[in-house]
């Protein structure tokens, strides 16, 4: 498989004391969560690795495209 088209991945959004409905409401962020001070829009830290939202990659984590593709995954960021 190659990467042939834009890789979308879930936003993991993060409650935070200062948080509030802001990042729903203006930039339609969607949770069961209050409070949302975050949107992560691309991590593989350790229990927060984003996880693909679209094409024939979805549910595939970061961590396993990075494994499977290496390289090619930086180029391809770096002709966008």
């Amino acid at each position: 498989m190659s990467l042939d088209y834009p890789i979308k991945f879930s936003p993991i959004l993060k409650e935070k004391i200062w948080g509030g409905d802001k990042l729903m409401r203006l930039l339609h962020k969607i949770s069961d969560k209050n409070n949302i001070g975050e949107s992560w829009e691309i991590s593989d830290i350790e229990g927060d690795t984003s996880i693909v939202s679209n094409g024939k990659f979805k549910g595939k984590s970061l961590k396993e495209l990075v494994s499977e593709f290496k390289g090619d995954l930086v180029l391809s960021l770096i002709h966008i």
